[in-house]
């Protein structure tokens, strides 16, 4: 099955309304699919997701000195109501309560009781995990670790493809010019669960970029290059990097993206893949330093 719907694949800014008691992900790395939105939260936050909407935050309510303090939020039973001594729900806050990593399905409690409207947080109680049991056997992570060695597979398979892509705007739309790198990719996770068909998805989508690039000032240097989380471990001229944003580097960008989306089952089997055909875009890059 294709994506036909580009725009449509992440949620952006989409958050769900929640009643009294739900059930949804937990997510300990959220941070990729944060930055595209424009949202950072604080060091090892986990968030919420369910029914394909945007990562919500979550609070705790504890004793002791509290970073958040007080916060009036939207239920769907009481109207806005005051929450006081909130600390947000990271891997440190919620390691009593034994939640798997880096995924799990958890049912929790969504502001005592008194669920939430659409709100980029709620107050969180009573979390209890449901992977590996008789409702669920499915194990969330294994699910994922399965999910990323897909997606290593695809991109590895699509290498070629991927190359013959950027030769083509070589040769059409610079006219033999080559492309002088370095060539560069960034890809993004997203998880959620759904509520109606009982099933765990995940999401891959990555740009690889290379382009005729120039440098503020000559200074020919490259910022922020890291391994990246996801293959393709061999293929082609892709070299496994991190896409970074260049504040020296200016000029026509050439973008390649592609994706996929797994569906697992109550009992951990894979249920659907679909896939985020291959595009091509161009982008002009404004310099961010400027010459004296």
């Amino acid at each position: 099955e294709l994506f036909t719907d580009r725009a449509a694949f992440f949620p952006n800014r989409q958050f769900a309304a929640l009643p009294g008691k739900m059930v949804g992900v937990f997510v300990a790395q959220p941070t990729s699919l944060l930055t595209l939105e424009g949202r950072a939260g604080p060091a090892e936050q986990v968030c919420f997701s369910v029914n394909r909407s945007s990562y919500q935050w979550m609070y705790l309510q504890q004793d002791g000195p509290s970073p958040i303090g007080a916060l009036k939020l939207p239920t769907r039973t009481q109207g806005e109501t005051i929450f006081e001594r909130l600390h947000p729900a990271t891997r440190t806050t919620l390691r009593p309560f034994a939640i798997p990593e880096p995924v799990a399905l958890v049912e929790v409690e969504v502001n005592a009781g008194a669920g939430s409207m659409p709100a980029p947080g709620f107050v969180l109680s009573n979390p209890k995990v449901l992977d590996g049991s008789a409702d669920y056997p499915l194990k969330l992570a294994d699910a994922w670790a399965d999910a990323q060695r897909r997606y290593e597979a695809r991109l590895a398979a699509e290498a070629k493809a991927i190359d013959a892509a950027f030769d083509t705007e070589e040769n059409v739309t610079f006219a033999g010019k080559k492309l002088v790198g370095p060539r560069q990719r960034q890809t993004w996770a997203y998880v959620t669960w759904h509520t109606e068909n009982q099933r765990f998805e995940v999401r891959f989508r990555t740009r690889f970029t290379d382009g005729h690039y120039q440098y503020a000032r000559g200074l020919k240097i490259e910022f922020g290059l890291a391994p990246d989380p996801v293959g393709p471990p061999q293929g082609g001229n892709l070299p496994p990097i991190r896409a970074a944003q260049n504040p020296l580097r200016f000029g026509n960008e050439v973008q390649i993206e592609l994706g996929a989306a797994y569906e697992y089952g109550r009992t951990g089997r894979l249920e659907r893949t679909r896939l985020l055909p291959l595009a091509t875009s161009r982008v002009q890059l404004a310099p961010q330093v400027r010459e004296r």
